[in-house]
């Protein structure tokens, strides 16, 4: 079990953590017009300070807050405004919740230091500034020259060790929903005009013409004398072209066709009576002339 563990620590990747402490404060100054405070990382690896603030003895702890990486061996300084008091106050650093550095000088406030470091300094008058003997460790001393934002022993300073913006934690961008595809909408069919109908002509139908039947016309009186009911043929002759002429000249052929279709629709027993009729008129005519001849020459 125990080489199991062994083999597991060997092998597994090493990440290296900064400790708490790791970020410290290095120097400030409470009495020179505006306060402000350094802080340096000790460690070999940049930290990033956006969950640190600075804390001073007041109630309400005039928290400031921090928002940048701070470099290996690097250097920053907060600007503090007028927050520190002259006569003494606490300068406290936090991680989160978590105190990792705390200073006092003169009567502190009235405010104290946790589990922390601590470093207790007296007042510091105008021109005065206090700072490490070492960058990061060893002891604290009152100095009338200050190493804002540099090695307090007087070096110069990496260009490199500064605190650069932080890298903010990317936020995981939701996928975009995909658009659905719009049903392609169908292309209307055309309606067919309707065909136009032709207007119905209208045939101008010829009046019948009254027939004229020959029987009924053998069987007439006329005015003048007659014998065997037999008219004189000059007075037929005169009605029969008055008769004609009454019909229009548009329709003579209408009736002559009509005369023609009646003929031959007639049965032959009906012809040999019209001809024994006819026979019998004209023999009739010859005698009743006879007659009246031989009484006028009586």
């Amino acid at each position: 079990m125990l080489l199991l563990v062994a083999i597991i620590f060997i092998f597994a990747p090493v990440t290296v953590f900064a400790s708490e402490s790791s970020v410290v404060i290095n120097e400030f100054s409470s009495n020179n017009g505006a306060d402000w405070v350094e802080l340096y990382n000790t460690s070999d690896q940049s930290v990033d300070l956006s969950n640190y603030s600075l804390n001073d003895g007041s109630a309400s702890g005039n928290k400031k807050t921090i928002t940048c990486s701070l470099a290996s061996r690097g250097f920053t300084i907060i600007e503090w405004g007028n927050s520190l008091n002259k006569d003494g106050d606490r300068i406290l650093l936090k991680q989160g919740e978590t105190e990792t550095n705390c200073i006092l000088y003169g009567d502190g406030s009235g405010a104290s230091c946790g589990n922390t470091e601590l470093t207790a300094l007296p007042v510091l008058n105008s021109g005065e500034y206090a700072r490490r003997t070492a960058d990061g460790s060893g002891s604290w001393e009152v100095t009338s020259s200050s190493t804002k934002d540099g090695p307090n022993d007087g070096s110069s300073k990496d260009p490199n060790a500064i605190c650069s913006a932080a890298t903010p934690t990317p936020e995981n961008t939701p996928t975009p929903t995909k658009t659905p595809t719009p049903t392609k909408t169908p292309t209307p069919t055309k309606t067919p005009s309707p065909t136009p109908t032709p207007p119905e002509k209208i045939v101008n139908t010829p009046k019948p013409v009254k027939q004229f039947n020959s029987e009924e016309m053998l069987e007439e009186n006329s005015q003048g004398e007659t014998v065997l009911g037999v008219r004189d043929p000059s007075e037929r002759e005169t009605e029969s072209s008055s008769r004609v002429g009454f019909v229009p000249e548009s329709q003579e052929e209408f009736i002559a066709s009509d005369e023609t279709k009646l003929k031959s629709e007639r049965p032959p027993i009906v012809k040999w009576i019209f001809l024994a009729v006819g026979m019998t008129g004209i023999i009739g005519a010859g005698a009743s002339v006879y007659f009246i001849h031989k009484r006028q020459s009586l």
